[in-house]
């Protein structure tokens, strides 16, 4: 029998990545369309919680469960914990960028919840593919192909017909009218949502002595996010927490919303670590397709959209079809490096064969 050698490992160690990332995206399709669903049922209940409790309670909930899997991977967790977050505290400060960005962004998104039909708001969501392709180009110093460019505009095309579709529709009383400030909070959580995502992409993907675990990276994330979360929260519903209590208005679909919300993050950056920020636009269009079938059978919603509201998704739909399947084109100097959970058999293998050769 043929002895497995090193060349064996690293096969099955990349078809296992591959294996938890298609596993990742077929969670993300269904979280994203709970969540958005949820989230959309709960801004209709008429005493509606905080949303800024709901994202400061994500926040606690991520951190939470990512020292929990960094105290069971590692064998002095509090020692890394400490030198990782506070030691190496510049890197904390990096991640404390992209935390800023999606607390804003989750803010928004609450807000665009409340405003928009649970449809809209997953068509309209497409937008970060605009957003994530710029920031791409603009970080990560990748290249776009003409198909790509071609579908970016395709999509911007589409979400011009979506919001065309709505007007109409409110024009003519068979829709309620779109609303500017749920469009503006969605247009901003795109923009954020494709800085953010692009520059912990590149975190996350780092080597050398900066390198660090999806896990640990997550609890920089989070370290940084939660005391931004409470400081919003404060500000912004400071006097209502203190009169009514920090759960008013908290029901069993509230909590669920903020357990969605939490594992979606975890979820993005497993996807983002195995793939990149373009796969995540997969799944989050064949979410709004499913949302958008979800939100026509239940009347609670109330959703009855116009015949150009579908050709609008339809064009975004395959916009982001397009622009998934293109071949990725990469710069002469970027190398495509990413750091796995844990080091692979092939790693642990090479070291032990240079050891012996020493």
């Amino acid at each position: 029998m043929r002895k497995r050698g090193i060349h064996d490992d690293g096969l099955l160690w990349e078809m296992a990545k591959d294996r938890v990332a298609e596993i990742a995206l077929a969670l993300i399709v269904l979280q994203t369309t709970a969540h958005v669903l949820a989230m959309r049922f709960t801004r209709m209940a008429a005493e509606p919680y905080l949303a800024s409790t709901v994202v400061l309670l994500m926040e606690l909930v991520k951190l939470v469960v990512c020292t929990a899997v960094v105290f069971y991977e590692e064998t002095n967790p509090i020692n890394v914990l400490w030198t990782r977050t506070v030691v190496e505290w510049q890197q904390t400060l990096r991640v404390g960028v992209p935390a800023l960005c999606y607390v804003i962004q989750n803010n928004l998104l609450f807000i665009a919840a409340t405003e928009l039909d649970a449809p809209v708001f997953q068509v309209l969501n497409q937008f970060k593919l605009i957003t994530t392709a710029f920031f791409s180009v603009l970080i990560l110093g990748r290249k776009l192909s003409t198909r790509q460019w071609g579908a970016v505009a395709l999509l911007a095309c589409g979400v011009m017909v979506v919001q065309s579709s709505t007007s109409k529709g409110s024009a003519s009383g068979d829709a309620a009218p779109m609303s500017t400030r749920g469009l503006t909070a969605i247009m901003g959580a795109c923009a954020l949502s494709g800085f953010a995502g692009v520059w912990f992409e590149r975190m996350l993907k780092q080597t050398g002595v900066n390198a660090a675990s999806l896990w640990l990276r997550n609890v920089q994330l989070a370290s940084c996010a939660l005391p931004l979360a409470a400081l919003k929260a404060w500000y912004s519903d400071g006097e209502t927490i203190m009169r009514d209590g920090f759960f008013v208005g908290y029901t069993p679909l509230v909590i669920l919303t903020v357990l969605l919300g939490s594992a979606g993050g975890l979820l993005v950056a497993v996807v983002v670590k195995y793939t990149d920020n373009i796969m995540k636009g997969f799944a989050a269009s064949i979410s709004a397709v499913l949302s958008t079938v979800i939100s026509m059978n239940v009347p609670a919603f109330g959703f009855r959209p116009q015949p150009s509201f579908f050709f609008g998704a339809a064009i975004v739909f395959t916009s982001a079809y397009v622009y998934g399947m293109s071949p990725r084109v990469f710069p002469p100097q970027e190398k495509k490096t990413e750091l796995p959970l844990s080091r692979s058999p092939s790693e642990v293998d090479a070291e032990s064969e240079g050891e012996q050769d020493n």
